[in-house]
């Protein structure tokens, strides 16, 4: 898929820090606890198409193809050197993820229209500017089944430029989501990840 026209920030704010994006996390974030809750609370079953905008090294679409061996897992990023260690990832654990090289307001286009059954992003928000931030919401929203469900976990509070956990609530009610709440929150050493989620409604 081709990749529109959009400047972007790579995952560790600097290409050339790419090779340490995954140690850092790992050591910095503790992420395999909230990563592991963020799939906890999406109740991951065989039969799900399960989306990651925003996916990075892949290292959630990854953990969530582990979960549920049976579920078809996708991953969304614009960066193509974080897609291309996120495939040698999947693919040294023997394990199928399919990628797409594109930005969180293409995801609908990517995936199609109601597809997926569960939608999920971690630390992409605070990279997108708030026009893009609406934008990737509409299009998850667009991309998502009825009944399905989608958590976004970030940086709040302001740190890294994060959207404060509040205005992530409101923002995924405006985009049409409903139920908008928080699900929960990690203290790190230098600040705050927030596990925010809703459902696009059946109706």
């Amino acid at each position: 898929m081709a990749v529109a026209h959009h400047d972007f920030i790579p995952a560790a704010g600097r290409r050339w820090l790419l090779p340490l994006y995954d140690p850092m996390i790992a050591l910095l974030t503790r992420e395999r606890r909230w990563r592991g809750e963020i799939l906890k609370s999406l109740d991951l079953e065989p039969g799900d198409i399960v989306v990651d905008v925003g996916c990075g090294t892949g290292t959630l679409a990854i953990m969530a193809k582990e979960q549920v061996p049976q579920a078809q897992v996708v991953g969304v990023d614009p960066d193509p050197d974080a897609l291309g260690r996120a495939q040698k990832k999947a693919a040294r654990k023997g394990i199928v993820v399919t990628f797409y090289c594109g930005f969180g307001n293409e995801t609908s286009k990517l995936i199609g229209a109601a597809r997926a059954t569960k939608l999920v992003s971690s630390l992409a928000f605070h990279h997108m500017p708030r026009e893009m931030q609406a934008e990737t919401l509409a299009s998850m929203h667009a991309a998502l089944a009825p009944g399905g469900a989608l958590r976004i976990a970030d940086f709040v509070g302001g740190h890294f430029g994060g959207p404060g956990e509040g205005m992530l609530v409101r923002d995924l009610t405006a985009a049409g989501f409903e139920n908008a709440r928080t699900i929960g929150q990690f203290r790190l050493a230098f600040g705050k990840v927030t596990i925010v989620g809703g459902e696009r409604p059946r109706a």
